[in-house]
Formats: C-alpha cells, sequence, structure tokens
C-alpha cells in the first residue's frame, strides 16, 4: 500500500488536476476540498482482505528504498515471507 502525508497526497491531486488531460468523466476535482479533509481524518486505508500488506511511504521518493521494496515482493510471491511488512 503506498501512503504519503495528506499534504503530499493533495499536492499530487491538485497537480494532475491542473494538467487539464484528464478525462471529464472525473468529475473529482470539485471535491478538492472534501478529499483533503477525507485524507486528514485517515478514511483511506488498506482493504480488509487477508494477506500481507507491504508498505510504502511516498512522501518523498527519494528516500524510497526500492530495493527493499521489491525483495519483500518477491519474497511474497515465492511463499516465504507471511508477516506484515513495512518498508
Amino acid at each position: 500500500m503506498l501512503v504519503a502525508t495528506p499534504e503530499a497526497l493533495q499536492a499530487r491531486f491538485a497537480a494532475r488536476n491542473a494538467t487539464g488531460e484528464r478525462h471529464p468523466g472525473h468529475v473529482d476535482t470539485s471535491f478538492e476540498g472534501e478529499f483533503a479533509a477525507q485524507l486528514k481524518a485517515g478514511l483511506y486505508g488498506p482493504l480488509d482482505l487477508p494477506g500481507t500488506v507491504v508498505v510504502v511511504d511516498t512522501t518523498n521518493l527519494a528516500t524510497v528504498n526500492f530495493s527493499a521494496v521489491i525483495e519483500t515482493a518477491c519474497e511474497w510471491v515465492t511463499g516465504q515471507s507471511q508477516s506484515t511488512v513495512e518498508r
């Protein structure tokens, strides 16, 4: 699961909306304030499904340890890791 601070997520959301390249069917641009409030309230999280959840903080992509994420994914796919991993 990719996570980031509410501020980083809202900035990315606003930047995507500002490009004008999104399909007109995306009407969520009019709910930007509501989206920010929902982020700050912590309303978004992983689906309640069985299995491993790998949490990757993408607030600053320069600090993401992509090798560790890939290693964890490979372990999960091969059945060698059954625990929740936070990276």
